[in-house]
């Protein structure tokens, strides 16, 4: 059971394969079993954008996935699109396996059968553009402002949604979702933010995620972002970013002696070989825009707020949020707690520990609708 869960933790977090030299090359997706009806992926280029700090991007690519059946009001618009977005370093794909058995099959929360199901990989993730296509440092600065723009505009745009039923983000996922209740207030139902806080990051977060962009960069073999092979600095600061996302009982219960430590350690090493240095750095960094904490009292929407007492991460016990939400006009805040078996900040990817949650976050929305 350990080495399950520090292999899904080191694999699912930053999940970025490099392709060195070859701009906007899609990756083949790995087969997979599309028991969700509906199931179907694609990619929206678009031929020139523009990031908030000014600089550009050709054909910025962003890979994405639907699944379900759209329905439409009288309008020819369609009235029950859900939107997921994936945590840091993840992508729609991840997502949407881990959410399909406990969340997405017929009875579960978010049934296909009921609604038009949509899962990006955000810029910097997954198959959408990223600086190991080729770029490595030269890539945009982007930021979390400038990837709910993307979400938007992939939404609305691309897909031709006027309005979201609802949007489920897990970590930063989540921290999107409190962006887009801000900066489209009219544009969905109801959000549920899983695993995270709407305030500035600070505290073991920020200190967490400074921690592994400074392991890298202080890497002499890190070369400014020009190496030839993954530079060490990354391998040496994986025990720790595995450590962070795991649970504090779950740890207390299952590494007992030093040999059981080492086993740890190894196995995150060896899962870091697969990540990309200059990726990892673009994605810690582009949170530092992100405070939705002054404009709470303007959000229209229902958010139903979910967290775990067993969060290293990002710890909900020591950061407000009984006041923050006490700003919020719609909102439901639950603090579920954490247990051997649960993962931390991680449990957000055992949706059968908190599926009761999104079924009463549905139920929520849909009242009176």
């Amino acid at each position: 059971m350990r080495k399950t869960t520090l292999l899904l933790c080191s694999i699912l977090f930053f999940q970025l394969q490099p392709t060195y030299g070859e701009p906007n090359k899609l990756t083949p997706s790995a087969p997979k079993r599309q028991e969700i009806t509906g199931y179907k992926e694609n990619q929206f280029i678009i031929p020139k954008y523009q990031f908030k700090n000014g600089q550009t991007l050709d054909n910025l690519r962003i890979h994405y996935i639907t699944a379900g059946i759209p329905q439409k009001n009288n309008q020819g618009e369609i009235k029950n699109a859900v939107l997921f977005l994936h945590w840091t370093g993840g992508s729609g794909s991840d997502l949407f396996e881990h959410f399909k058995k406990a969340l997405l099959a017929p009875g579960k929360p978010f049934d296909a059968n009921n609604y038009y199901l949509i899962f990006p990989d955000n810029i910097g993730q997954g198959q959408s553009s990223k600086p190991s296509d080729g770029l490595r440092m030269k890539f945009p600065q982007y930021t979390y402002q400038d990837m709910v723009e993307l979400q938007h505009q992939l939404v609305s745009s691309h897909l031709k949604i006027t309005h979201l039923k609802m949007i489920v983000g897990t970590s930063m996922g989540g921290m999107h979702s409190w962006l887009w209740s801000e900066l489209y207030p009219e544009f969905m139902d109801g959000i549920m933010p899983i695993v995270c806080l709407p305030r500035k990051i600070d505290g073991r977060n920020l200190l967490w995620r400074q921690i592994v962009i400074n392991s890298i960069k202080n890497d002499p073999s890190w070369e400014n972002g020009n190496y030839t092979n993954q530079p060490y600095g990354v391998q040496a600061i994986w025990p720790l970013v595995a450590m962070m996302v795991d649970g504090v009982p779950h740890l207390q219960h299952t590494i007992s002696n030093t040999r059981e430590a080492t086993d740890y350690i190894h196995s995150a090493v060896k899962q870091s070989t697969k990540k990309d240095a200059n990726d990892i750095i673009y994605i810690m960094a582009a949170s530092r825009d992100y405070d939705p904490e002054p404009l709470l009292s303007t959000i229209k929407t229902k958010v139903f707020a979910l967290d775990f007492t067993d969060d290293a991460l990002d710890s909900p016990e020591f950061n407000r949020m009984p006041e923050l939400m006490r700003q919020v006009k719609q909102g439901q805040w639950v603090l579920q707690k954490g247990s051997p078996t649960s993962h931390g900040h991680f449990t957000l990817l055992y949706p059968e520990l908190w599926s009761k949650q999104a079924e009463r976050f549905t139920s929520w929305v849909n009242q009176n609708n």
